[in-house]
């Protein structure tokens, strides 16, 4: 069993919620010389550098815990505001990002970019190749977790 690394945690009012409605922060920066940041082994990162933990999360469940009270709390559903685990976002992450990049081709035809549950699409805008990777984004989220995922403020045309 792997060493739990354990962070200091914070909470914030949620902006326009209820008075009991708090964000949990956690602190992965400190302790410093022991942080999952100086854990983070930062040879191995994939070429677009903004998109670093995808999979690892599920597997590295271990190094997001804190202490409340006498309790060792880890974190299933990580620092990132989420309701679910690691492993139901990142599957579902998996899943939309195959269907963007291949849709209806064997061959691939786009290349996504995932971060945990964010899906960032950039492609050269020639001929119509933006307007079919933006039908690809919205089917392939679609398709994995209903219509009404689309969150149309996050598309850029």
């Amino acid at each position: 069993m792997a060493q739990s690394f354990i962070s200091p945690i914070g909470t914030v009012d949620r902006v326009g919620g209820p008075l009991e409605d708090v964000r949990l922060i956690n602190d992965y920066s400190f302790p410093e010389g022991k942080s999952v940041n100086d854990y983070t082994d930062r040879g191995n990162f994939p070429p677009v550098y903004a998109f670093r933990h995808v999979i690892l999360i599920t597997i590295a469940v271990h190094m997001f815990a804190f202490c409340f009270e006498q309790w060792l709390v880890v974190d299933l559903s990580c620092g990132f505001g989420w309701f679910g685990s690691p492993t139901f976002y990142s599957l579902a992450a998996t899943i939309i990002n195959h269907l963007y990049e291949y849709g209806n081709r064997i061959n691939r035809q786009f290349i996504g970019n995932v971060w945990c549950d964010d899906h960032t699409c950039v492609e050269v805008d020639s001929g119509s190749r933006c307007h079919y990777a933006n039908i690809s984004t919205r089917r392939a989220m679609a398709t994995v977790l209903g219509p009404t995922a689309i969150n149309k403020k996050k598309f850029n045309h």
